[in-house]
């Protein structure tokens, strides 16, 4: 799609140079990985969907039914993280590099998506160079990713696609 988008010079130059980094940014990761024999697991690859939380001790639903949240991580140690709710206009989406060791997903945000919906700039998932380093668990094939809110754990539970 990005070569018919250059073909077409439908992509911007901005856009490109977002291409061109990434793609350096993903080899020279992947590179590294491969030489230093990195400890990975292999659990995290593949794509998730965000499908019920827990707070404060309580499994809940998603707030929205119609929210589509999206994890995908590959071998490459690029992942990419996007949503979208049916039936209404917009997306939000972005490109990270990341590493998962001893049950920490540290997560560099490299890419954003520049027709992300305006309301995107506002979470810091969605923000370049963004870095966030979270607990990361696995049980009964679910991902679970521990987070905090008001000071509580929050934790985001992830079906594998």
């Amino acid at each position: 799609m990005v070569m018919a988008l250059i073909w077409k010079k439908e992509l911007s130059l901005s856009n490109m140079k977002y291409i061109i980094v990434t793609l350096l940014s993903l080899l020279s990761q992947f590179s590294l990985a491969e030489t230093a024999g990195e400890n990975f697991s292999g659990d995290i690859l593949g794509r998730w969907k965000f499908v019920e939380y827990i707070y404060e001790g309580q499994k809940l639903p998603i707030p929205n039914r119609n929210l589509n949240l999206l994890f995908e991580f590959h071998e490459t140690k690029s992942n990419r993280l996007w949503w979208f709710r049916d039936n209404e206009p917009g997306f939000c989406e972005r490109i990270g590099l990341y590493t998962y060791e001893n049950e920490t997903l540290t997560d560099n945000v490299v890419w954003v998506n520049p027709d992300n919906h305006v309301e995107c700039s506002q979470h810091p998932d969605m923000r370049m160079g963004q870095i966030a380093k979270n607990k990361v668990t696995f049980e009964n094939g679910k991902l679970y990713l521990h987070l905090s809110l008001k000071g509580q754990p929050l934790i985001y539970v992830w079906e594998k696609q």
